[in-house]
């Protein structure tokens, strides 16, 4: 899987990622969903945002539910800070894209 699903910004408003680029949508963290989640929270990565407006529930049913016993599934594309723990982000969810294309480590896993 490249990346999952992605929602809108805040209101239809655009805001400039990591590397300065305007966006219109986030990618979300779909295998941690939960009732409650602000924008911040729902953001990959978590927190970068800084957006603490609670999801709208209809948006956040909308984006698909992947439950911890789900097969497990490896995905790219998201990006992580290289300071951040290398571990998976969830029992059964991996990201292979862990910063290796801005001089940070190359993950690779053994599912063991």
């Amino acid at each position: 899987m490249l990346k999952g699903p992605e929602i809108p910004a805040s209101d239809g408003s655009l805001f400039r990622d990591k590397e300065g680029t305007c966006r219109d949508a986030l990618r979300t963290c779909w295998w941690d969903l939960r009732e409650g989640l602000t924008i911040s929270d729902l953001a990959m990565p978590p927190g970068w945002m800084m957006d603490r407006r609670k999801v709208d529930p209809d948006l956040l049913r909308a984006i698909p539910d992947y439950r911890p016993d789900a097969t497990p599934v490896f995905f790219r594309r998201y990006w992580l800070p290289a300071t951040e723990a290398k571990a998976p982000r969830a029992p059964n969810i991996a990201c292979l894209d862990f910063s290796a294309g801005l001089e940070g480590d190359l993950v690779a896993y053994r599912w063991a």
